[in-house]
């Protein structure tokens, strides 16, 4: 089933899609339902990923402070830069 809703976008936005859909020879509503499509199943996939991650911090009690994912970040930084210089 299809519904239709209007959408209140700026010229530049406008002008953007229109460019996309001459270079795919599609119709700019076309353009937009896929960009729509992309951003929700986007979204929907984020909420799902951050609420099962709560969900298992909550049931193992695992928790990170500030400070330690910082230290992890640095480290693994750290790795990649020597190894991007020894090579």
């Amino acid at each position: 089933m299809v519904a239709a809703f209007t959408v209140k976008i700026d010229e530049d936005l406008r002008d953007k899609l229109d460019r996309i859909a001459a270079a795919h020879q599609r119709s700019r509503n076309f353009i937009a339902t896929e960009a729509f499509k992309r951003y929700v199943d986007f979204e929907l996939r984020w909420i799902e990923e951050v609420t099962d991650a709560l969900h298992e911090a909550e049931s193992t009690g695992e928790r990170y402070s500030l400070d330690d994912v910082r230290a992890s970040t640095d480290a693994i930084i750290a790795q990649a830069r020597a190894r991007k210089t020894s090579a």
